[in-house]
């Protein structure tokens, strides 16, 4: 969804903050609870760094370009010549060299604090990139990459890692249920009074389901469960003073009980059991199958994507054929001598258009691409452009 969609009440921005906040809620969670101990002191400092955790909630989604998911994997798809786009190696990226504070490239942030950005820690290169297509690193930061790293060979989540992990899986399962509740796109009764239909909801979340096996039969019955938390009547949101305190109250209540949930193994990793786990997918799979699925957001997506696709191939023309680098924007230009350094050739120009282009927001995505379509009453004024 759009930033400024008219009935959308959280957007990149505010999801962040919340997972954020999650992150640190949680970390202290940990820290309090005196059951916990034990496990705890196989941690750094024989504690979960609260700083840390609120620092991975705050960079998690920096390096996801305009129009989220599917722009990552247009990307992806685009950059062929390098290690491919990878929203979560693109924010490491960022933090580590695109960002710039004092005279060094990157915010200079400590290993911990870097470590706990590693969703996934692993490189581009690594055996576990390629069935998942996910990873932490590109290899132009492999020096950051094991400066986060601090020598460990594993693939394990740092705990304040695992805490953002779940923070982000809350918020998004959470907010995401409130808003499209609240503007009437979810239809939770349908499930509760068609079988067909709930059944085939079922399937589909099953389809998504990674962590483990999950029979149709105990996954029915997780639904129910899960089914049991929300309220009747959330198809009928009506803004009156009741809904909107029935809706908070809801949202609330999920999140203490998924924050209250979390909890330290023996060997201070995070734990959550896979009852709250198979209840935060149900929840994800509201939006996923009301709301993401719908015909009217993949035709949305569709034009999208080809946004995306243009502004790669007019950026890497316009590298390829412009004499006047000084005409290419200020920060595109500072991108392309960065990426040439690092790469060479047709690899760098690409490194540098994703770089560029994951740096919009999404009406810059859509003001440039009119500019390079002959599509925009645009002005000479629109500083943003230069720079």
């Amino acid at each position: 969804m759009a930033v400024g969609e008219r009935q959308l009440f959280h957007n990149r921005l505010t999801h962040t903050q919340k997972v954020a906040q999650l992150s640190r809620r949680i970390a202290q969670y940990l820290n309090f609870r005196p059951d916990m101990a034990e496990a705890r002191s196989g941690l750094p400092g024989s504690t979960v760094d609260v700083d840390v955790a609120e620092a991975a909630g705050l960079a998690h989604d920096l390096g996801h370009p305009p129009f989220g998911h599917i722009a990552e994997k247009a990307l992806q798809d685009l950059c062929g010549a390098t290690d491919g786009f990878e929203g979560n190696a693109q924010s490491f990226r960022i933090v580590t060299k695109l960002s710039q504070r004092r005279n060094t490239r990157g915010l200079e942030l400590s290993p911990r604090t870097l470590r706990a950005i590693l969703k996934y820690p692993w490189m581009s290169n690594h055996e576990k990139a390629d069935p998942k297509k996910k990873w932490g690193a590109y290899k132009t930061e492999r020096d950051q990459f094991e400066r986060a790293m601090e020598g460990d060979p594993g693939t394990e989540q740092s705990i304040e890692a695992a805490i953002m992990d779940w923070a982000d899986d809350i918020s998004y399962a959470v907010h995401d249920l409130e808003d499209f509740y609240r503007a009437g796109l979810i239809d939770i009764e349908v499930l509760r009074r068609d079988t067909a239909r709930k059944a085939e909801f079922i399937e589909q979340a099953l389809a998504e389901w990674q962590d483990g096996d999950w029979s149709f039969t105990d996954a029915a019955q997780d639904f129910d469960s899960t089914l049991d938390l929300l309220p009747p009547g959330l198809d009928r949101y009506d803004g009156t003073v009741d809904a909107r305190k029935n809706v908070n109250r809801l949202g609330s209540e999920l999140i203490e009980r998924y924050v209250s949930g979390t909890g330290l193994g023996d060997d201070g990793a995070l734990a959550v059991s896979s009852t709250f786990r198979r209840e935060v997918h149900f929840l994800k799979q509201f939006t996923w199958q009301f709301v993401i699925n719908d015909p009217s957001l993949a035709s949305l997506q569709r034009g999208q994507v080809r946004v995306i696709q243009d502004l790669f191939h007019d950026l890497s023309e316009w590298t390829e054929s412009e004499k006047r680098k000084q005409r290419l924007p200020t920060r595109f230009r500072d991108l392309l001598d960065l990426a040439h350094k690092e790469e060479s050739g047709y690899a760098a120009n690409q490194r540098a258009a994703a770089d560029y282009i994951s740096s919009l927001t999404e009406e810059q995505a859509y003001d440039l691409h009119g500019r390079f379509r002959g599509a925009a009453r645009a002005s000479i004024r629109d500083g943003w452009v230069a720079y």
